[in-house]
């Protein structure tokens, strides 16, 4: 320090240090989620989700991601939620299915938590769920889907959209997917 440094020169100085250490969290808070889909196995034919008519087959190129009893197989799809590159663990994440219906009135696409390995039959109530990620970011749920009948026009595809929540240290954001439901 220069002898000649008067007490109003030293608080100047000082100043710059404090605002860039308040500066940094902002920044951090600033940065964008990213939800990206990583459904093991039902990703095909550049949709997002691929799936079968009848909600306890897997799509029409895969063997299902998981089953919960040896005679029900179930139909998961998986998001992943990061900012920064870094897993945004702890957010309320809702899946919800579009406006699509088959003939008999029943929504093409639901969603339920991934423990729920019954009632998920085709259903002419939406379908929508809300879970909470992991340690990891994931956020995982089961799907349900209409059966067609006879007269409906198969595949049908659509969208859907999962939307975070914002949390303490992450901004709300949502991202749409799409969705094929084949015929059995």
């Amino acid at each position: 320090m220069h002898p000649a440094a008067s007490r109003r020169q030293l608080v100047t100085w000082t100043v710059p240090v404090i605002v860039t250490s308040v500066a940094a969290p902002a920044f951090a808070a600033s940065q964008p989620l990213l939800i990206s889909v990583v459904n093991l196995g039902n990703v095909a034919n550049g949709v997002d989700l691929f799936v079968r008519d009848n909600k306890f087959l897997a799509s029409a190129t895969s063997p299902p991601n998981t089953s919960y009893l040896a005679t029900t197989r179930l139909v998961l799809f998986r998001v992943r939620v990061t900012q920064g590159g870094s897993p945004v663990a702890g957010a309320s994440v809702t899946f919800t299915g579009d406006e699509r219906k088959d003939i008999e009135g029943n929504y093409l696409i639901g969603f339920a938590p991934a423990t729920q390995a019954s009632n998920l039959g085709e259903s002419p109530t939406k379908r929508t769920v809300t879970v909470t990620t992991d340690a990891n970011g994931f956020a995982t749920v089961a799907v349900a889907t209409a059966t067609y009948a006879l007269a409906d026009p198969a595949p049908q595809t659509g969208t859907m959209t999962v939307s975070v929540a914002s949390g303490a240290t992450w901004p709300a954001g949502s991202a749409t997917f799409s969705y094929t439901v084949v015929r059995s």
